[in-house]
């Protein structure tokens, strides 16, 4: 994308708008593809959370052939894992949804589809129990999502999972977590961390991995993250000493941080 002011055209400011949307409205989505149509041009954006990418600008009756093409493969011959959804994380079939859906009910929570989440190695996964408690409508950054999770080698166990892209350049938030001595009421209780990698492959699940570019390093990495201690949002305060008392709280543990 161009970084000077004012260069930046309308339809790409639209077309990434309805690509925020569409991702924070589908979790776990790596990327989005879309099809910008501008008078009789037309070219492929893919978005990610480092920016955007464009095909060659076409014509589209000088290329129609390359049109219907597009169409097609888009339409009909891709996969969900080809349009951007993360290839470590399966939606469950009804019927294998049944017991976490029984469980998301007794806990008072809305229908919503289970995900199966893994690390990308290994069979061990994590199911989430409904809605997320958090989703980011950013489409640049962190692009967070938090969900309630039942580990699959202990279902009664209820977790916090927390699904993000973190800089490269920057020190894991589990690397953080382990690096903290004893514990705190104000710091959550730390399960387990690590950046997330392609199923089969040594490679991490990043954004020049995505594009192919392996010569970029500081680039976002998906990073996941599971903790014990199981809260409420800030802004479900019921009184304004309850507001006071979780904002005390947060701040004792962020100076805790090393």
């Amino acid at each position: 994308m161009p970084s000077e002011p004012g260069t930046i055209k309308d339809i790409v400011t639209q077309a990434a708008d309805y690509a925020r949307l569409h991702m924070s409205a589908r979790p776990f989505q790596l990327f989005s593809v879309g099809l910008l149509i501008f008078g009789s041009k037309f070219c492929v954006a893919i978005f990610d959370r480092d920016g955007i990418q464009f095909s060659p600008v076409k014509d589209i009756w000088d290329d129609v052939r390359t049109f219907i093409r597009v169409i097609r493969r888009l339409a009909c011959d891709m996969s969900p894992v080809q349009l951007g959804q993360d290839p470590t994380i399966r939606i469950l079939t009804d019927r294998e949804a049944v017991p976490w859906q029984h469980k998301a009910k007794e806990m008072g929570l809305q229908s919503f589809p289970i995900y199966a989440v893994t690390m990308g190695t290994g069979s061990h996964c994590w199911y989430t129990l409904g809605p997320p408690i958090w989703s980011s409508l950013s489409l640049l950054g962190r692009g967070t999502t938090v969900w309630r999770v039942c580990d699959s080698s202990k279902p009664d166990k209820i977790l916090v999972l927390k699904n993000a892209w973190r800089s490269g350049e920057r020190l894991a938030e589990s690397t953080i977590y382990e690096a903290i001595q004893g514990t705190h009421p104000g710091v959550a209780e730390y399960k387990f961390g690590a950046d997330v990698v392609f199923p089969g492959e040594d490679r991490l699940i990043s954004v020049n991995n995505l594009r192919g570019d392996s010569g970029i390093t500081n680039m976002p990495i998906l990073h996941r993250l599971l903790i014990a201690t199981i809260g409420r949002p800030l802004w479900d305060y019921t009184s304004d000493l309850e507001l006071l008392q979780g904002v005390r709280s947060a701040l004792k543990g962020w100076l805790l941080a090393p």
